[in-house]
């Protein structure tokens, strides 16, 4: 069966130290969603889909430092914890004379420590995270979704190389990633990368696998215009625990494309108070100022 749903929601971000270089943020952010099931040409006769339902969502959070929106960001710090509740107005059976179970509320709580950094002279660019979260009441509709290699697929990706996107259903997880490029051209145009990310999960309840262990390896080729303004990367992704057919092991290829609307002001070496956290200038000028990686 097949999910669609609407999202209406608002946010609020409040600066801590607005003294300080590096930005410390309180956010809070309530939301309404409506979800509709429908059954597809994949739906066996016999399985029940679950009722339409409306939930209220409900997320807090820190966030020290931030990751601008892109593909590849020259460079960002971040540590960041969080809270989501969703409270639904229907729970219940469903399946397979009603084998599982959709919970009326569920909690999560997660952790993000980040780092991404452009050496100044060469133009090598790496980038290394560790994300860990846990839940109560998870069900096989609102668990931790992890797979596929698409680093904006979401505020807080949860991508394993050359898995299916959301393949791993996880209520609680540990999720280490890495990336490496390095310039083919004197220019910085053409880089060369490659990447790696382990995981070790808990299963929800019936998505159960052999094994708590999730890895996927893979590189690619990237190319990067003039202005910076757009970027087109082309990637190869091994999952190397993914099951199919009983066997491990599954290939994945894509193409990831970008475009910045605001290149031009990224440029800028300035820290402005009163943007978002994601959008910090003056954590570039923190890190450049301590010169730890030269």
């Amino acid at each position: 069966f097949t999910g669609h749903g609407a999202e209406i929601s608002a946010a609020v971000y409040h600066l801590l130290n607005p003294d300080q270089r590096i930005p410390w943020y309180a956010i809070a952010r309530v939301g309404g969603h409506f979800t509709r099931y429908i059954r597809d040409g994949g739906t066996t006769a016999g399985f029940t889909i679950p009722d339409d339902r409306n939930s209220l969502r409900v997320r807090m959070g820190f966030r020290l430092g931030g990751r601008e929106p892109l593909l590849t960001p020259a460079l960002a710090l971040e540590a960041s914890a969080w809270y989501e509740g969703n409270f639904y107005d229907w729970q219940g059976p469903f399946g397979f004379a009603g084998d599982r179970l959709a919970e009326s509320t569920t909690h999560k709580f997660w952790g993000r420590a980040l780092l991404a950094y452009t050496f100044p002279k060469r133009g090598d660019y790496l980038t290394a995270s560790v994300t860990t979260g846990t839940s109560l009441h998870a069900d096989r509709l609102n668990a931790y979704q992890l797979g596929s290699a698409l680093p904006l697929s979401s505020e807080f990706p949860l991508y394993l190389p050359g898995y299916y996107f959301g393949e791993i259903s996880a209520r609680r997880f540990v999720l280490l990633g890495g990336l490496y490029a390095y310039p083919l051209d004197s220019e910085k145009r053409w880089t060369i990368n490659g990447f790696a990310t382990t995981s070790f999960v808990d299963y929800v309840a019936g998505m159960q696998q052999p094994g708590k262990t999730h890895s996927g390896i893979g590189g690619g080729l990237g190319y990067r215009s003039p202005q910076k303004v757009w970027q087109v990367i082309l990637s190869y992704g091994y999952g190397i625990d993914a099951l199919r057919d009983r066997r491990r092991g599954t290939h994945a290829v894509g193409i990831l494309v970008q475009y910045d609307l605001e290149a031009r002001q990224r440029l800028r070496p300035t820290f402005e108070p009163g943007i978002g956290p994601d959008k910090s200038r003056g954590l570039q000028r923190f890190i450049r100022h301590l010169n730890i990686f030269n």
